[in-house]
């Protein structure tokens, strides 16, 4: 007979089935628990900054996000407001943080070491401490680049070439010194990074600018200007020369760089020209023009002379070449010939040969001021030359007549009243020129007879003058020859002639007088009273006929009218009937 044998399985927990579940849980305690406490601490300590922690300087560490960044405001908000300096060498200038778009960022840089995180890192410095903390900032990229450029224009210095100089005439080295030119993309970079943390001036890269004519160029340009001025300049004008010493022509040279950098010799010929002629005035002549005066009583056509110059152009290159290694220091210049503006040809072309026109006036001879005024105006007038086309203008020849021109003082009529004015008198120069030019044909632009007829003027055709307000005489050369004038005064007569080519024969006509009228009596009691004889008034024309020289025919005429007034007798006293 048989026996059945049943094995049963051992409980769980014995050592049959060791159990694994109570460590896990064990562990997992554990580590939940300290997962809490560090989350629990990563919450508490979200808010404070880690101990031991400073930005620029300060001492923020253990304080909660908001003090820190109060406490910074309070210490270093005024200087992110201050302007930012920068160098380059010894050289400083500044910007303005503003302007230049630059801005302190405290929250942020706070911040980065504050609020909820379950970063090991965060937690370590909490432990260890954050240290030193950079201080924030918010750039505006191209306010930035536009101060910074604007700081470096100020801060470059440009390249100063060598160069040799004449100061009196001795040749003189300067050395050549290079440049420098701030690099801007750097610079940026640098007050970016640097413009909070540094106590002084931002360094700011720079590049050298190199010199274009070096020191090997200076050198061999001063032997070359040495050798130039090492004697005298001899300056060969046509038949005359003048030597210049290296203190006279040194001053006008100067070394120039050409294409290739290298110095040159050069002159200042206009310069040159100035110093050979303070030696020498005579090296350049003055052209004379051609004149048409009147000898032994006609005109005479006196020879214009040629003047000279010492051109500029031709002085400056013959100069260079005598100073040159292989010159013989003499400048040799063709002069330039200067011709007159008028020629002896342009005065004989005025055809100024026969007698075109002339006139006579009397004058009364027991007035010696108004003779003299006749005699210094005549003068003036006295070889006045018209061209075809010219305007002779009285009061212009004349100008004001004053007491310092010779004029004295005589009769003038003032407002209807004969009275007396400095350079009384000239009317009568003027009517008889007025009719040189009536009977020469001549185109009259401006006339105007007295107020009262003069017996001794021709009836119509005179012209009174006066400067302030102006009445003048004024008439235009219209022909296609000169007109030369000719005044005197003598023994009682002022005669006006006109000489040219003629061009007309010339009558004149004048009507009978009509609308005559009678002035009255007056009486004048007052101290400074003048008495005058009775002037009879009345129109007249005058008509002047222009006739062809050959034929005789009427070519054209032309009439004026002028209208005299009545004067009153002047008596000096008190009306016998008032």
């Amino acid at each position: 007979m048989s026996t059945r044998t049943t094995t049963s399985p051992a409980p769980t927990g014995t050592a049959g089935g060791r159990s694994w579940v109570g460590p896990f849980l064990a562990v997992l305690a554990v580590v939940l628990a300290v997962g809490g406490v560090y989350v629990g601490a990563a919450y508490a300590l979200a808010d404070r900054v880690p101990f031991n922690t400073t930005a620029a300087g300060i001492p923020v560490g253990g304080r909660s996000a908001q003090e820190a960044v109060a406490l910074l405001e309070a210490e270093v908000g005024d200087r992110a407001e201050e302007p930012v300096q920068v160098s380059v060498g010894a050289d400083v200038d500044e910007i303005d943080p503003t302007q230049a778009g630059l801005a302190l960022d405290l929250e942020g840089t706070v911040a980065s070491v504050t609020g909820f995180s379950l970063d090991p890192t965060r937690m370590w410095r909490h432990v260890v401490g954050a240290g030193r903390l950079e201080l924030g900032t918010d750039v505006d990229e191209d306010a930035l680049t536009a101060e910074v450029t604007a700081a470096a224009e100020r801060l470059d210095v440009p390249a100063a070439d060598g160069d040799v100089t004449f100061p009196e005439g001795v040749p003189t080295s300067v050395d050549p010194v290079e440049g420098r030119a701030v690099d801007v993309p750097g610079a940026v970079a640098a007050v970016r990074e640097m413009w909070l943390a540094t106590d002084g001036p931002v360094p700011l890269p720079a590049d050298t600018v190199p010199v274009e004519v070096g020191q090997d160029d200076v050198d061999a340009a001063l032997a070359l200007a040495q050798a130039a001025t090492a004697e005298d300049l001899v300056i060969v004008v046509g038949d005359r020369e003048v030597g210049l010493t290296p203190q006279q022509f040194g001053p006008t040279l100067a070394m120039d760089p050409d294409d290739d950098g290298t110095l040159a010799l050069g002159v200042d010929a206009e310069a040159l020209r100035t110093a050979a002629l303070a030696e020498d005035p005579e090296l350049e002549a003055e052209p004379v023009d051609a004149d048409i005066v009147l000898a032994d009583g006609s005109p005479s056509v006196v020879e214009g002379q040629e003047g000279r110059s010492l051109p500029v152009e031709g002085l400056g290159a013959a100069a260079l070449t005598a100073l040159g290694p292989e010159g013989d220091r003499r400048a040799v210049v063709e002069d330039a010939v200067v011709e007159p503006e008028f020629s002896t040809a342009d005065a004989e072309a005025l055809g100024v040969v026969e007698v075109v026109s002339t006139f006579t006036t009397q004058y009364p001879t027991d007035n010696a001021p108004r003779t003299n005024n006749l005699r210094v105006a005549s003068e003036a007038i006295n070889g006045t030359l018209l061209e075809p086309g010219d305007v002779f203008d009285l009061n212009e020849v004349l100008g004001e007549r004053t007491t310092a021109k010779g004029y004295q003082a005589a009769g003038v009529i003032s407002n209807g009243v004969f009275t007396e004015g400095v350079g009384g008198g000239v009317s009568q120069v003027s009517t008889t020129t007025y009719n040189a030019a009536f009977f020469a044909g001549l185109e009259v632009l401006d006339f105007k007879p007295h107020s009262y007829y003069i017996s001794r003027y021709p009836v119509g055709r005179e012209s009174t003058l006066n400067f302030d307000p102006p009445v003048d005489m004024r008439f235009r050369n219209d022909t296609d020859t000169g007109i030369l004038v000719q005044a005197g005064v003598g023994g009682g007569d002022i005669t006006v002639t006109f000489w040219g080519t003629k061009t007309w024969d010339v009558d004149s006509v004048t009507s009978s007088r009509r609308d005559v009228r009678e002035g009255g009596v007056t009486y004048d009691d007052s101290d400074d009273c003048t008495g005058q004889a009775a002037n009879t008034g009345f129109t007249v024309d005058t008509t002047r006929i222009w006739r062809d020289l050959d034929s005789g025919e009427e070519v054209k005429r032309e009439t004026n009218t002028w209208r005299y007034s009545e004067g009153d007798r002047i008596i000096c006293g008190p009306d016998p009937d008032a």
